[in-house]
């Protein structure tokens, strides 16, 4: 049978012991202090031992909650598979630890999965028994072109009777986008909640190519990522447009909430925690009254698009999300919104130091979903472009000699989180040694 629980659940549910520990500790030591009139040394040192205690239980809830990796199934299978070289079973052939996590990259001397075309691909997974997880780990594809044959998006079905080959009936019980694009880096994923079932039905949409993955584990333990916070862009401008195309404003790029009913974006409001929710509207045809796409000559000094971005208030950037047709005839159309630089900059309208610059990016997906999530941590970028930056700039590869089209652009970062509590009473820790050497050293004349 189906389980779910919030990650907030469950993160309380692993550490009753550190909370209970502590909260006592906090209560005997006031009314003890009630009863004094001053502070001795006695005192400092039965407090300092309390808060001791406290922390080692603090930390010891945190080792509980370590990630914990999940066996690979008993039995799986796919929609499509490449060939026999690319197997579904490839994705489950090496060693997969929470070492790993964020460390090893996979696929160049263990095996790949790849599914024959662009899919998306169905894999059907059967663990034997019963398990349980809230996330997975997973490691992209390794290829020759670093941003092709990637997965942007995975959903999941949980079921306690086999599917089969056919996916659910209903909407998956968690859609995840993917952000690392860029490696084959193993990385973590939160699935929003946890899922007990013996089978597990995926769809892995991807970008281009024969995307699949090099290595995929389901997980537990595994934290919810901290929200994401909309990071405004504003002030769009961008390079010539192409002659004759009505869908030619730099602006229409940032265009939800457009209430014409041409062009429309559907009421369209952009969610960074959940981007692929909607989505805005992203069809040629639509434009042919009110823009709601950008469309540019193709050539270096034109196929270009920046805006400014207002990181105030300890906004730390993370992602940028970027769609792009979704109704194209062709590859040539699709290569619009391919092999795309991100550059960082400094000072406003893509003025001053470029403080990162990245690889040409092509994970934008193929069409219906036209949809991709590029990750700065994942590119390189530092925290100091990251918290720094006051606008960006999107380029096609130098030499590309093509349009650039884009139909919406979104930018999303993290709150600078407050210092921990664990951190705080380490604070008060150092404070009363401090005090206690005074006192002591004040005894003792010196």
């Amino acid at each position: 049978m189906k389980t779910t629980r919030s990650g907030i659940g469950t993160a309380f549910a692993l550490a009753p012991a550190a909370m209970s520990g502590v909260g006592l500790a906090a209560s005997r030591l006031g009314g003890y202090l009630k009863r004094r009139r001053k502070i001795t040394m006695r005192d400092i040192k039965r407090i300092t031992f309390a808060l001791g205690v406290g922390l080692a239980l603090v930390h010891a809830s945190t080792a509980a909650a370590a990630i914990v990796i999940v066996p690979a199934p008993a039995g799986v299978v796919a929609s499509s598979e490449y060939n026999a070289t690319y197997a579904v079973t490839k994705m489950f052939d090496a060693t997969v630890t929470a070492g790993d996590i964020g460390v090893t990259s996979y696929g160049v001397t263990d095996g790949q999965y790849a599914g024959s075309g662009v899919g998306p691909h169905n894999v059907f997974m059967d663990f034997g028994s019963s398990v349980t997880a809230d996330g997975f780990v997973y490691s992209q594809r390794a290829g020759g072109v670093p941003s092709a044959d990637k997965v942007v998006q995975i959903e999941f079905w949980f079921e306690a009777t086999d599917p089969g080959t056919t996916l659910p009936a209903g909407p998956a019980d968690a859609t995840v986008a993917i952000t690392n694009t860029v490696n084959s880096t193993l990385t973590q994923h939160s699935l929003g909640g946890a899922f007990s079932d013996q089978y597990v039905a995926m769809r892995m949409t991807g970008n281009s190519f024969n995307p699949g993955g090099s290595e995929f584990r389901l997980a537990s333990g595994v934290p919810a990522p901290p929200p994401l916070t909309e990071a405004p862009l504003s002030n769009a401008a961008g390079g010539n447009p192409r002659s004759g195309s009505s869908a030619s404003s730099p602006a229409s790029v940032l265009s939800a909430g457009n209430t014409s009913t041409v062009g429309d974006d559907n009421g369209w409001v952009y969610d960074p925690d959940n981007p692929l929710v909607g989505p805005p509207e992203q069809s040629w045809a639509a434009g042919s009254g009110a823009p709601t796409q950008f469309l540019t000559q193709n050539n270096d000094a034109q196929n270009y698009w920046l805006a400014d971005i207002n990181l105030s208030g300890g906004l730390e950037l993370r992602y940028l999300d970027v769609w792009g047709r979704d109704d194209y005839a062709g590859s040539a159309e699709q290569d619009r919104h391919q092999d795309l630089v991100i550059t960082l900059y400094d000072g406003a309208g893509g003025t001053g130091t470029a403080l990162f610059t990245s690889s040409p990016w092509s994970s934008v997906s193929t069409k219906p979903l036209s949809y991709g999530r590029f990750d700065f941590l994942a590119a390189g970028a530092s925290t100091s472009a990251l918290t720094q930056a006051a606008s960006l700039r999107i380029d096609h590869s130098p030499g590309s000699g093509q349009y650039l089209l884009l139909a919406e652009v979104r930018a999303a970062g993290v709150l600078a989180a407050p210092i921990p509590e664990p951190a705080s009473a380490l604070l008060v820790l150092l404070g009363l040694g401090a005090l206690g050497r005074y006192r002591s050293r004040r005894s003792l004349g010196t």
